[in-house]
């Protein structure tokens, strides 16, 4: 609510609710014009970021294509404290092609790449992955000793990036390195951009050049010492916006910037990054913490210490400072010591407890004699690994299991499966599970692991249903969910149908094969009814079920979406109301025509519950007010809606049109509701009259 103008530019009243709900590039476009409409003001304000800057700086060599922060690892542009934030550009060197070949922008982030296509042609375009496969990019035509081709440079991050060229039309794919898009853009050719092996030129005077800067509370901008493509937000950052700013200087002198903002930094989970435990597992020794916390502020994480038997019990160790760390005494032998860290942010959120345990002296080599995994490889059935062990007394010999990575070939870890009985899950469906078992002695000693691998993928279920619902308010007009939880195998094209009952009979409703559906006045008073059959992607199909509405479709509260005068307000002339009733069925609804004195001290009732109004001699000069309110045929009446017509004092006061003025469609307009009228000190008085027939 404090906000008053944003880089200097002062923003209305009406526009504060909008800034106070969107951070950023919005609110710095809204101080340049931008106006939100629609669903997706984030790309709308993309866009008219992106034209600001092009308009601003189109007589500059270099021409802003594509400019956008976005997580290193993802597209996406919500960031996150932690994961790095990447600035993708691509610029178009606009000058001609002696000049941007001979005298190129030198930076250590965004380097020039010569797109080329010989032969002759009346235009020659290249589009891509480099401004998002957005608008195509003109090249120009050249001609170096007597050859035609068409050439443009653009600067570009290092990276790989889809193209495919399109000349007089038609789109040109080269076969030496066709590819299929990974943004399904169709076949494409690929260029990888690499990072040249360079170092800063000081004698260069045509540079590219990077700054970060950070949002502050006064709407400003600070600069952030950070020099490179990539910037990883940190706690500093959690709350404001990032704006990355490219800076061309040509000849030594600044020329001009393109930048991009960032929507606000969010504060990460709380979460212990690193939990290490140093020093030796040995009496007489003092063990402590290495902790490293991330996630916002932190708050009061705790640190617990626990002492581990053979058989997994764990005993708390009273500590006068756990942070200190704990020194190993006589009870410890034979056992294990644990530390658990609890990370908890400021505002008292608490994230994952992770803990670190240590290890114990013994003596002995165990050894595992057999290995073998009993069962089924079933979405969900349970297979057992059995094992023979060899070297003194078994202790707490521990299993992980293993699923195969068909790309790359490897066994990788399965989170938290690290028990003798492990389920496979949909994400085992299709891949090779296999199990390690690594043999620890009482004493803790380990020996080497041995595996057991399966011969042959983990098969899905089948297809099923394990719950069914509708959910959503069963209200005209608003929409119906059939929420299913399904299971067996990945999903494919559920077949999907929606019912109507009228009486014991089912009508088909909405759209086949289409989860949600909105409710039409058709369906008032009626129950409805999904009946959902499974498909798994391999177009198996599980058995069908249904799920019927406990309660019918009530209708929706009654109102007028729209409404009309038609007709010109003036003497003698007809004037009719026009409006779009929705709300269940329509009852009596209640329309009052009324004329109101010059001096507004006098309001009197002219008709009554009739859609059209002949204009009288007693109304000129006056205004007529017309009350609407829409009634649903159980008699509930909605919000009233009003509008407000001035009749003309005298016929001259009435410009007539000539047969050349005259629209075609015969003068119908919209009468717009009028300001309010300034209240009087003397009270109105209403004079009801009888109805006035309609002619």
């Amino acid at each position: 609510n404090s906000l008053v103008s944003i880089d200097g530019k002062q923003i209305e009243e009406a526009e504060r609710a909008a800034v106070a709900h969107h951070r950023g590039k919005i609110v710095f476009c809204m101080a340049e014009g931008f106006v939100i409409e629609g669903d997706n003001v984030e790309e709308a304000a993309d866009k008219f970021l992106l034209s600001r800057q092009r308009e601003t700086n189109k007589d500059k060599a270099l021409s802003l294509l594509s400019i956008r922060l976005a997580c290193a690892d993802s597209d996406s542009n919500l960031l996150t404290e932690g994961t790095p934030v990447r600035l993708n550009l691509c610029l178009q060197d606009r000058r001609d092609y002696e000049t941007r070949t001979t005298k190129v922008f030198f930076s250590r982030f965004f380097f020039p790449v010569a797109f080329r296509m010989s032969g002759e042609a009346s235009e020659v375009f290249v589009v891509g992955s480099m401004n998002q496969w957005a608008d195509p990019i003109p090249m120009e035509r050249c001609e170096v000793d007597g050859e035609v081709f068409f050439q443009t440079t653009l600067y570009l991050p290092a990276g790989d990036y889809e193209y495919r060229y399109i000349v007089d039309g038609q789109e040109r794919v080269s076969d030496e390195n066709k590819v299929e898009s990974k943004y399904k853009q169709g076949e494409c050719n690929v260029h990888h951009v690499a990072e040249p092996d360079q170092t800063e030129d000081s004698d260069s005077d045509t540079i590219l050049h990077i700054r970060w800067m950070r949002s502050d509370e006064n709407n400003g901008f600070a600069l952030i010492p950070e020099d490179a493509l990539t910037y990883a937000p940190g706690s500093d950052d959690i709350g404001f916006c990032l704006r990355a700013e490219v800076l061309a200087y040509v000849d030594g002198d600044y020329d001009f910037l393109y930048f991009d903002i960032s929507t606000p930094v969010t504060a990460g989970q709380p979460t212990c990054t690193k939990l290490q435990i140093l020093g030796v597992a040995s009496e007489g020794e003092t063990l402590t913490v290495d902790a490293v916390y991330s996630g916002g502020q932190e708050g009061s994480s705790s640190l617990a210490w626990f002492r581990v038997s053979a058989d997994g019990e764990e005993v708390p160790i009273e500590t006068e400072d756990p942070w200190a760390g704990y020194s190993l005494s006589l009870a410890d032998i034979g056992h294990r010591i644990k530390v658990e860290f609890t990370p908890m942010r400021d505002d008292w959120v608490t994230g994952a407890a992770v803990s670190e345990v240590s290890a114990v002296v013994a003596a002995g080599v165990p050894t595992c004699q057999h290995i073998q995994i009993i069962g089924d490889p079933v979405e969900e059935d349970e297979l057992h690994v059995e094992t023979a062990y060899s070297g003194g007394v078994e202790g707490e010999s521990s299993f992980q299991w293993f699923r195969h990575d068909d790309d790359s070939g490897e066994f990788y870890p399965i989170p938290n499966a690290t028990g003798t009985v492990f389920a496979p899950q949909l994400s085992d469906v299709g891949k090779i599970i296999a199990v390690e078992y690594t043999p620890i002695s009482k004493d803790g000693i380990e020996g080497e692991p041995c595996r057991c691998v399966l011969d042959k993928v983990v098969e899905a279920a089948a297809p099923e249903l394990r719950a069914l619902a509708i959910t959503g308010e069963l209200e005209e007009q608003l929409v119906l969910v059939a929420d299913a939880e399904y299971f067996g195998g990945y999903f494919g094209s559920h077949l999907i149908q929606w019912y109507r009952y009228d009486g014991n009979t089912p009508v088909k409703i909405g759209r086949p094969n289409v989860a949600s559906l909105t409710l039409t006045y058709k369906e008032v008073d009626h129950y409805v009814e999904v009946v959902f059959t499974p498909v798994r992607s391999d177009g198996i199909q599980g058995r069908a079920q249904s799920k019927r509405s406990d309660v019918p479709v009530r209708p929706g509260y009654p109102q007028l979406k729209t409404m009309e005068v038609i007709g010109e307000p003036a003497v003698g002339q007809v004037l009719e109301v026009v409006a779009d009733y929705f709300g269940g069925e329509q009852g009596a609804s209640v329309i009052e025509w009324a004329r109101i004195s010059a001096d507004s001290r006098e309001s009197r009732v002219v008709a009554n519950n009739t859609k059209k109004y002949v204009v009288q001699h007693e109304d000129a000069g006056c205004m007529l007010s017309l009350s609407y309110t829409p009634v649903r045929k159980d008699g509930v009446s909605g919000e009233i809606k009003q509008r407000t017509l001035q009749v003309p004092a005298r016929p001259e006061d009435i410009r007539i049109q000539t047969p050349r003025e005259k629209s075609p469609s015969r003068g119908a307009s919209r009468v717009e509701e009028p300001a309010p009228v300034a209240s009087s000190s003397k009270p109105i008085s209403r004079v009801a009259t009888p109805s006035q027939q309609t002619p």
